[in-house]
C-alpha cells in the first residue's frame, strides 16, 4: 500500500537521523557548516545504486548529478550550471562520469568528451564505466569551448 511505503520512509528517516547523532552528536552541524568536496559525480538516475555507496564516501564528500543514462551534453545547461558550481564555488579537483557499461546510453558522446575536454577511462568495473577528469592537469586540451573550463585553466 502506498502510504504504508511512504510512512516506512519516514521512519526510515529517523532511525538514520538518530544513528548519526548516536555516532557523533554534531554530525549535522558540522554537515551544515561547510560543503569541500573533492570530487564531483555525474552519474545515472537509476536507483539501484547511489553514488555515495558506489565511490564509498560520506554525506559531504562528494557532489552530486545525477541525470537519465548519465548524460553529459554541450547543449544541456542542466549539467552545465553543475559543473561550473563544482568548480567555481566548490573548487572540485575532480570529475567523475560513472554509467553503466553497454548499456542503453551508458556513455557520454564523442562530441561531448570533446567539447567538455574528458576523457573516457575505463575504471575496470563489470558494470560501470567510471571516468576520472583531473582538473588541473596540464596536459588537457585548452581548446575547450566551455568558459568555465577554460577560465580554471588560465
Amino acid at each position: 500500500m502506498m502510504s504504508d511505503s511512504y510512512e516506512e520512509i519516514f521512519k526510515n528517516n529517523r532511525r538514520w537521523i538518530e544513528s548519526k547523532l548516536k555516532e557523533n552528536k554534531d554530525f549535522f552541524k558540522e554537515l551544515a557548516e561547510n560543503q569541500n568536496p573533492e570530487f564531483l559525480y555525474i552519474g545515472c538516475s537509476d536507483s539501484r545504486v547511489t553514488a555515495e555507496e558506489l565511490m564509498g564516501v560520506k554525506p559531504g564528500q562528494v557532489f552530486v548529478h545525477r541525470n537519465i543514462a548519465n548524460v553529459v551534453n554541450a547543449i544541456d545547461m542542466n549539467v552545465a550550471s553543475v559543473i561550473q558550481y563544482a568548480v567555481e564555488h566548490l573548487r572540485v579537483k575532480h570529475i567523475v562520469i560513472c554509467g553503466h557499461y553497454s548499456l542503453w546510453r551508458g556513455k557520454i558522446s564523442d562530441d561531448s568528451a570533446r567539447f567538455w575536454g574528458l576523457f573516457k577511462i575505463p575504471f575496470g568495473l563489470e558494470i560501470f564505466v567510471m571516468c576520472i577528469v583531473c582538473i588541473k592537469m596540464s596536459s588537457m586540451p585548452l581548446k575547450m569551448k566551455t568558459s568555465v573550463m577554460t577560465d580554471w585553466w588560465s
